[in-house]
């Protein structure tokens, strides 16, 4: 449970809820009333109706559980791991998909002399299928398997011990969800065994002497580059050797340049959520909010009585009111009053400070996005103020501004008196010049009776970062399997690329290529790959960055619409350290090449 918006996570040694049996008590009176509704029952109007016929009692409001702020709180949580569980997962299967396509696509090409063996010896096309459709049936169910032990056991407890911190859970346990893994095998079975027919039917097209034969290489040509007369006569044999291997192969090259370039894309997206997640919190406590200290009040006072709380080492308090508001009849969301004066909150839009005037009311831009708001428009505002009433006026949008963390509008109390609509101060803000003096002035606040969660603005940050953390290890598990699928892409690619082109490799070795410069050629040629499909995923993961946060975001948040450039060096650290091992790992498979076996494997 927390005591109102501006709390962020529970604070269980300070705020709680005890349920007492009525019976515990001689007599009590009883000021809140539950109701528990039906599934097909309209909501809207129950209230209505109670609302009519309590008026001559003392009824005040009405809250549905929705509008709860503690029930918004862990609704928000739970809705952004939900959102989670659903783009993550696809998200990477599409890629892994991807990539298994392409990878059988290729090992079957591979595999054309012992295809044109089975055709020779009268073996039909269907048995030939089944054969090579045997492994990726085999590849794909045995990721199954690991993938659904893994997932329902690692992944959920991460999730528990991190929301544990937050509230307190009942014992909860990992499930399987056989229905999901079983969707997640067929799609990717679907997809390699598609991979393998159509490979197969290419190769059934030929007849077996044709198929046993390797493909003839195609006939080199000069490429666009060797035209420039800059470059013409600057390149040497290595570099010529290495631009022919790419414009004669560019199925090959276009092919293995999409797993980097998803991998690419995918690193960018998950570094610039975790960059975005810090960005919002240094945003929102360091730009926004310039007060030290916040306090609320029991009874809200009139803005005139807040000098009786005036301290004498922290400037003036400056009077802030928030509620619950409903625009033009349908949209809810959340007013912030403050004085014009103001200096304890900023805001800004497109790096620009706005300065809050007492002609109309500035917008979040989320919220004016959402609902196609524009500034100069004209709306009608229903204010539940902080006394339990409800006042009626209209007001228009002079100013759009950027917020992360809530969604809202804002507006003075100069303009709301002069639409003759007067509330009442509900917190406090305190700025202080000597940050050493804070846990003293906070301990001089809590004297005053009518002053309560008294707050430092340095906690509630803390505060804000654990209840962060639950979507924190989320993107870091995010990062990890990112990168664990740039290592694997990465040797995959590059171990087929070694296997198709080892006559090429044993024939180099024969005319007394140096293995320097065999293995020099190799790196070269996936340094090159691995720089044009991280230019391209460069511009892929701003877009899947994009879509992330979208998928994920709650309601009441808001990313920054551009990607943390961050994001993108290291991401080009992590693919090119990686590129390096990897090619350390086949300089092996490059000196076990067996020059006459090579070279006499199809004779």
């Amino acid at each position: 449970m927390v005591t109102d918006s501006a709390q962020p996570v529970p604070d269980h040694e300070n705020f709680g809820i005890a349920w007492v049996n009525e019976d515990y008590f001689d007599s009590i009176a009883f000021n809140e009333v539950m109701i528990t509704t039906e599934e097909d029952i309209n909501e809207e109007q129950l209230l209505q109706d109670i609302e009519e016929k309590s008026e001559p009692s003392s009824l005040l409001s009405t809250t549905k559980q929705q509008q709860h702020v503690s029930y918004n709180m862990v609704d928000s949580k739970v809705t952004t791991i939900k959102n989670m569980r659903f783009a993550l997962p696809v998200l990477f299967f599409l890629i892994a998909a991807g990539i298994s396509f392409i990878s059988m696509g290729r090992h079957i090409e591979t595999e054309r002399s012992q295809i044109a063996i089975f055709k020779a010896l009268g073996t039909k096309k269907v048995f030939i299928l089944i054969h090579y459709l045997f492994y990726p049936t085999i590849t794909t169910l045995a990721g199954t398997v690991i993938g659904t032990a893994v997932g329902t056991t690692i992944f959920p407890n991460v999730l528990i011990s991190t929301l544990s911190v937050l509230f307190s859970l009942p014992d909860i346990t990992g499930q399987g969800f056989i229905m999901y893994a079983l969707g997640g095998f067929l799609m990717a079975l679907v997809l390699s065994g598609l991979a393998t027919i159509l490979a197969c039917r290419l190769i059934f097209k030929e007849n077996p002497a044709q198929a046993l034969r390797p493909k003839p290489p195609k006939s080199g040509k000069k490429a666009l580059i060797e035209r420039l007369p800059i470059v013409k006569n600057k390149l040497s044999y290595l570099h010529l050797l290495i631009i022919r291997q790419m414009t004669m192969n560019k199925r090959r090259f276009l092919l293995s340049s999409f797993g980097i370039l998803a991998c690419t894309g995918l690193t960018i997206g998950a570094l610039g959520l975790k960059f975005a997640f810090d960005d919002v919190i240094d945003t929102e406590f360091n730009q926004v909010k310039n007060y030290d200290i916040s306090a609320s009040l029991v009874e809200p006072k009139p803005i005139e009585e807040i000098d009786n709380y005036e301290l004498e080492d922290a400037s003036f308090p400056s009077p802030y009111t928030s509620g619950s508001v409903t625009i033009d009849r349908d949209i809810e969301t959340t007013y912030h009053v403050i004085d014009h004066n103001n200096h304890d909150i900023n805001l800004f839009h497109l790096d620009q400070e706005i300065d809050l005037n007492d002609h109309g009311i500035v917008i979040s831009e989320k919220l004016a996005t959402e609902h196609n708001i524009k500034v100069g428009d004209t709306l009608s505002l229903s204010v539940f103020t902080p006394t339990n009433t409800s006042e009626e006026l209209d007001v228009q949008v002079k100013e759009v501004y950027t917020s992360y963390t809530s969604q809202g509008i804002y507006l003075t109390y100069d303009y709301l008196t002069a639409n003759d609509v007067t509330l009442p101060v509900t917190r406090l803000f305190y700025s202080v010049e000597q940050p050493n003096h804070l846990s003293e002035l906070k301990t001089e606040l809590a004297e005053y009776e009518d002053l309560t969660r008294i707050a430092l603005k340095r906690d509630q940050e803390e505060d804000y970062r654990s209840g962060s953390e639950s979507i924190n290890s989320i993107i870091l598990i995010m990062i990890i399997a990112s990168i664990i699928l740039v290592i694997v892409v990465l040797y995959n690619i590059s171990s087929i690329n070694i296997f198709e082109r080892r006559r090429e490799i044993a024939t180099q070795k024969v005319l007394g290529v140096l293995p320097g410069e065999i293995n020099k050629q190799i790196l070269t040629e996936n340094i090159i790959l691995t720089t044009l499909s991280v230019l391209l995923g460069m511009v892929c993961g701003h877009f899947i960055y994009k879509w992330l946060s979208e998928a994920i975001i709650p309601e009441e948040m808001a990313f920054p619409q551009n990607i943390n450039l961050m994001s993108i060096p290291i991401t080009i650290l992590i693919v090119y350290v990686f590129t390096l091992l990897v090619n350390l790992f086949l300089k092996r498979r490059i000196k076990k090449i067996q020059m006459v076996e090579s070279l006499k494997s199809v004779e």
